[in-house]
């Protein structure tokens, strides 16, 4: 558990979050919320309480990350200026420079978390699909993976499952929604509802797995 203050003028709506080495990055997705190139992420000394902003004039609006071996992956859900289309950006934690980026098709890629040394997947809440992106050294793709997973956005794992925050819909109501967790066998790929919980909003946004409580 870390509590810590970041200035409020240094975040533009603030939404992925990673712990390395006494250091809180923080993904900021600008102030003109992605309609400039002026997204970035805050770096920030747990110790010092000092910042820096890493990839300014560099990125649109990045979103969910992890970080891992001295690098960061997130998501830029919103175009890229040149292909039209979301991307998967990695970057170096030491330098702060991007030095690996896809762009796919997608409807709204909302969170991505780590499946293995070289996988991660990621969420589509638009398009209800998970997709898979690959790393090679420092190139990444980008492949649709499993469809039809309602409601898709948080992700965590535990041991070879993939939990995910969606809903579920009653095929005799199409309009009566609940949230509901799903997971993913890894081995096999296969989908099945894990827990539905009655939300407000009807959906599920994020889960996190600690000691074997979700």
């Amino acid at each position: 558990y870390v509590q810590s203050d970041i200035a409020v003028q240094e975040l533009h709506a603030p939404v992925g979050i990673a712990l390395v080495d006494g250091f809180m990055y923080v993904s900021s997705m600008g102030p003109t919320y992605h309609k400039e190139v002026d997204g970035y992420i805050v770096k920030h000394n747990l110790g010092t309480g000092e910042n820096q902003l890493l990839l300014q004039n560099q990125i649109n609006s990045p979103k969910s990350m992890v970080a891992f071996d001295g690098k960061i992956i997130f998501i830029d859900p919103y175009a890229d200026r040149e292909s039209g289309m979301p991307s998967v950006i990695l970057a170096n934690l030491a330098q702060g420079n991007i030095i690996g980026k896809v762009n796919f098709e997608a409807g709204f890629p909302f969170d991505i978390e780590r499946i293995n040394e070289h996988e991660f997947v990621v969420s589509d809440s638009k398009l209800n699909r998970l997709y898979l992106i690959t790393l090679n050294g420092d190139q990444l793709e980008a492949e649709v993976w499993l469809e039809n997973v309602p409601g898709a956005k948080g992700l965590a794992m535990l041991e070879d499952c993939l939990y995910i925050a969606g809903y579920a819909v009653d095929a005799n109501k199409p309009e009566t929604r609940t949230g509901m967790v799903y997971k993913v066998h890894l081995p096999t790929k296969e989908l099945t509802p894990y827990l539905e919980v009655a939300t407000p909003a009807q959906t599920l946004n994020a889960i996190a797995f600690k000691d074997y409580y979700m």
